[in-house]
């Protein structure tokens, strides 16, 4: 996906790119790409000014979130804990001044089970929704709303792909898979 002088990739294999990245550990952390290494625990890189090199996230049902800025870029690793953890919140996207955000593959409502105990992450969320005995979370759908309230102006674009249901891409909720989506946002000529 192309987002102005970005693109926005995802390889369920290892990439071609030598890229920034961190170890994950579903937090709100978000770090300068000039600090990160692979042993750096946080889920979200930023940059201000012109990206150096890609940055990366690996997912396989997160999402994978894509922000441009005014002044810079991020890509977060965003699961229900740093959801709650009110990851957009960190002042690091202020630095950035986010004027749109891509929300790559992830899994969908229809695939992501909860109990009925984890409405208590998420009162009041309108994006909990119970079939028969069971109940299921739009991850999508309650990031939108927490985009919209702190930057209101900003659009959110999607993927649309679940990776419950495209086989090409890896789920852990699928079949409890350890690979990884390896999700780039790169500079469109590098």
């Amino acid at each position: 996906m192309t987002l102005g002088l970005y693109v926005f990739e995802v390889y369920p294999q290892k990439t071609p790119f030598d890229s920034c990245h961190t170890r994950q550990v579903h937090s709100s952390r978000i770090i300068s790409a000039q600090k990160a290494s692979e042993t750096t625990e946080a889920d979200g890189l930023y940059c201000v000014g012109p990206l150096p090199r890609p940055l990366m996230v690996k997912t396989a049902d997160c999402l994978a979130v894509a922000i441009i800025g005014e002044k810079g870029v991020a890509l977060l690793h965003v699961g229900w804990r740093g959801l709650k953890a009110r990851i957009l919140q960190n002042p690091a996207l202020g630095l950035i001044n986010p004027v749109l955000f891509f929300l790559g593959p992830h899994i969908c409502r229809e695939h992501f089970e909860v109990t009925e105990e984890f409405q208590d992450h998420f009162p009041g969320s309108r994006h909990i929704t119970r079939r028969r005995d069971k109940f299921f979370f739009s991850l999508h759908l309650e990031f939108a709303d927490q985009i919209n309230h702190l930057y209101p102006k900003a659009p959110v674009e999607t993927s649309g792909l679940c990776t419950a249901e495209e086989t090409n891409l890896h789920s852990f909720r699928r079949n409890k898979t350890s690979r990884r989506n390896e999700n780039i946002l790169r500079m469109l000529d590098g």
